[in-house]
């Protein structure tokens, strides 16, 4: 089995990756999975900073058999979900500087993460019209510890700063939409895989989605089109002056 990850910023196309990635015979993808936040508390186990799991760990069979426990505990997971041996994780947070450094020590080598990204006054825009088209303000979640946009935002910063940035690759959601073929064929370079060309209007929703959207009281949040459609979000709508040139500012990427 090999394990590829797709993670990035909200509103910057990677449900839509993810569902064309998944038209590929070869390949499964699967929407948000709990794979991460498994195999993180399991290497912690071993890891053990708190010191209260030592005396498990005193044999030298069982500390040496973290890293191998580990990649068929993976192994094990995927393997209840499907019998294709190409694997796309999808989650958030795989861009995480700990969470590439984990899985570099499990698998002895850099794990890939496409991860997909957005000029951020146009995610601001969008986020806002989304929660604004449900009953809600979107301001009041940046004043939240756990702000999904920021923190994300952050962590990708930190790590694209690192020795792990060669771990990353970015897609740039305009790219994505504009130059679809070319910027398939860059990643299915990065993951040394021959190019399958997607048939675009036969792209499918995942009915999972839904879900997702329940959970969150968010409709839409996972909109899916056939075809390429870009966003039709203009910033200058939404945003004042001001909080455009503040999210502009975040774009490190344009530099």
């Amino acid at each position: 089995m090999k394990l590829h990850l797709v993670s990035g910023l909200p509103r910057s196309g990677r449900n839509l990756l993810a569902t064309v990635l998944g038209q590929n015979p070869s390949f499964h993808t699967a929407i948000q999975t709990p794979l991460c936040e498994l195999v993180y508390r399991q290497f912690s186990l071993w890891v053990d900073r708190d010191k209260m799991h030592q005396e498990d760990f005193l044999m030298k069979e069982i500390k040496d058999m973290q890293y191998p426990f580990l990649r068929q505990y993976i192994k094990k997971f995927y393997s209840v979900l499907t019998n294709k041996k190409i694997i796309f994780d999808v989650r958030h947070s795989w861009h995480n500087r700990y969470n590439i450094w984990m899985l570099k020590l499990i698998y002895n080598e850099p794990p890939k993460v496409i991860c997909c990204i957005r000029n951020m006054e146009e995610i601001a825009a969008s986020l806002t019209k989304l929660h604004a088209a449900n009953g809600k303000m979107w301001e009041e979640t940046l004043l939240e510890n756990n702000n999904g946009l920021i923190d994300s935002y952050n962590e990708l910063f930190k790590t694209k700063s690192t020795s792990f940035a060669p771990s990353l690759h970015i897609v740039k959601y305009d790219d994505l939409v504009n130059d679809h073929d070319n910027t398939m064929q860059k990643i299915y370079k990065f993951i040394e895989q021959p190019y399958f060309k997607t048939n675009i209007h036969k792209i499918k929703r995942n009915k999972a989605y839904d879900k997702a959207e329940q959970l969150h009281g968010l409709q839409g949040l996972h909109n899916i089109k056939k075809g390429l459609v870009k966003s039709d979000t203009k910033p200058e709508e939404i945003l004042s002056k001001i909080q455009i040139k503040y999210w502009k500012k975040m774009n490190w990427w344009n530099r």
